[in-house]
């Protein structure tokens, strides 16, 4: 419960899910929830993270017929396999929703896990709505990326729709990936400054849809000396942004 930014109460329901505030000053407050695992019903096929109202109390008034509808949470759980078709452990799995920022669309994390041993994950308590799953991390040394159900991109890449309660399956295969190698020369324009690039960023250039997917791959030519770089990585189109060491 708020009033304003000057004071912050608590209450926890009951078994019949009843709440009270008392002995509060006449004022307009906003009375918010946000259980774990219940969401406010989907509007347009989404729901928002928590239900809130705004009510006024006035001087000895009581307030009794304030009431909270909400809907459980879903889940999207799968299992993750390599090319070769055997399960791939420690590979991070994201649901991703579209947002905008700015008057683009990208994105936006809502919950991100990772395989465990067998492959599998789990991405709980998720608000209904439609979602990307994306994959990424290294098997046998090499990155993988893939959205569900088994794209490189997500211009390729299905909608899984939760609902309220629904446990959705989406395994995901991760197609075979052909690396390129970027090489090339760091040129520093202040020479005392100079130092050699520990890695870099790859930057996707020019999506329609922002899905955040900016890459940190290390320079395989540490220690080569004169400037020089390699990495290798994914097809696609990139800004390549250089990181060194302070």
């Amino acid at each position: 419960l708020l009033a304003g930014a000057m004071s912050l109460r608590e209450s926890m329901t009951d078994a019949a899910g009843r709440f009270f505030f008392e002995g509060l000053p006449a004022s307009t407050y906003t009375v918010r929830t946000a259980p774990a695992n219940f969401f406010p019903p989907p509007i347009g096929g989404t729901s928002a993270p928590e239900v809130t109202a705004s009510i006024t109390v006035v001087g000895g008034q009581k307030v009794s017929n304030l009431a909270f509808s909400l809907v459980p949470g879903g889940v999207i759980r799968g299992l993750i396999r390599d090319d070769g078709g055997r399960p791939a452990d420690k590979i991070s799995v994201w649901a991703l929703r579209i947002a905008y920022r700015d008057g683009r669309k990208t994105l936006e994390n809502v919950k991100s896990v990772q395989s465990d041993d067998r492959g599998e994950f789990r991405l709980v308590s998720l608000p209904p709505g439609e979602y990307y799953v994306r994959a990424s991390g290294t098997v046998d040394g090499n990155p993988i990326f893939a959205y569900y159900p088994g794209g490189s991109n997500v211009e390729s890449a299905a909608l899984v729709r939760v609902r309220a309660g629904d446990e959705i399956f989406a395994d995901m295969p991760i197609p075979p990936a052909k690396l390129f190698r970027i090489s090339g020369t760091v040129v520093n324009a202040i020479p005392e400054l100079a130092t050699e690039a520990q890695g870099f960023v790859l930057m996707p250039r020019d999506r329609k849809l922002d899905d955040g997917s900016a890459t940190i791959l290390p320079n395989l030519a540490v220690g080569k000396g004169s400037g020089y770089f390699e990495v290798r990585a994914l097809p696609g189109v990139y800004d390549l942004i250089a990181a060194a060491r302070a």
